[in-house]
């Protein structure tokens, strides 16, 4: 059976969400896009003609720099966003995206390999949008089916880069207001993803060797801090960097 998140859980994943956000704004002349369009196609055939083809998973990576990083649309209006970011919290992935007025748009899928996540399939595929008023609509709506339609185009682990398109009808978590988010894509968005590995050291010629190695990262004033700790019995050893 289906579960549905809370509209409490919904409202305190904005107290919650640790976001690494950057601005990218690029346009390209008409003329450029044409000799970059040119320049793909050339790439494309030249490793065909090696033997090593490319993937539309490749392609797609290569060409979404070149886009806005983060838009959509709501009702018909333009949503772009200033400062984009992504992460992984209590078991799902997430992209955001905030414009200049304070309005934001928040992605979540329950994994990020390239494919489609619908809302119907799982309740860790949903979408957030709160307005620069503070009001919130979720994908998610009492009594109502979710469409919530997200499409991962490309992840790159080694850069961190996602890409993907997304649409959704939006509900007012207190009122029977409705929206229609269309068109919704964000290129090469950041996402930051906590990892767990190993760690040793030596403390006054006692070595330590840590049974669990994991990092986070935590965003105040817009400093974004990562910490990374390794647990050894009842010892621990906590590095703390400033981004």
């Amino acid at each position: 059976m289906l579960k549905f998140v809370s509209l409490k859980s919904l409202h305190l994943f904005y107290f919650k969400t640790d976001v690494l956000a950057y601005t990218i704004k690029m346009q390209l002349p008409v003329i450029l896009k044409s000799v970059l369009v040119f320049f793909m196609v050339s790439v494309f055939y030249a490793c065909e003609e090696e033997g090593e083809p490319l993937t539309l998973q490749d392609i797609y990576a290569a060409t979404a720099k070149d886009k806005e990083p983060f838009r959509a649309k709501i009702n018909g209006f333009e949503f772009s966003a200033s400062a984009v970011g992504g992460g992984k919290e209590n078991g799902s992935y997430y992209v955001i995206g905030v414009d200049d007025a304070g309005s934001s748009i928040t992605i979540h899928t329950i994994d990020i390999v390239p494919g489609s996540y619908r809302g119907i399939d799982s309740s860790a595929n949903y979408i957030l949008f709160r307005n620069a008023q503070g009001r919130l609509f979720s994908s998610i709506g009492t009594n109502k089916k979710p469409d919530a339609l997200i499409s991962i185009r490309s992840y790159s682990p080694e850069n961190m880069l996602i890409s993907g398109v997304f649409s959704s009808s939006l509900y007012s978590v207190d009122s029977e207001e409705k929206l229609s988010l269309t068109n919704g894509e964000f290129n090469s968005a950041f996402i930051v993803l906590p990892f767990v590995g190993t760690m040793t050291a030596e403390l006054d010629g006692v070595a330590f060797k840590a049974e669990k190695c994991s990092a986070t990262n935590s965003q105040n004033n817009g400093i974004l801090t990562q910490q990374i700790e390794g647990l050894s019995n009842n010892d621990s050893i906590r590095i703390s960097l400033t981004i």
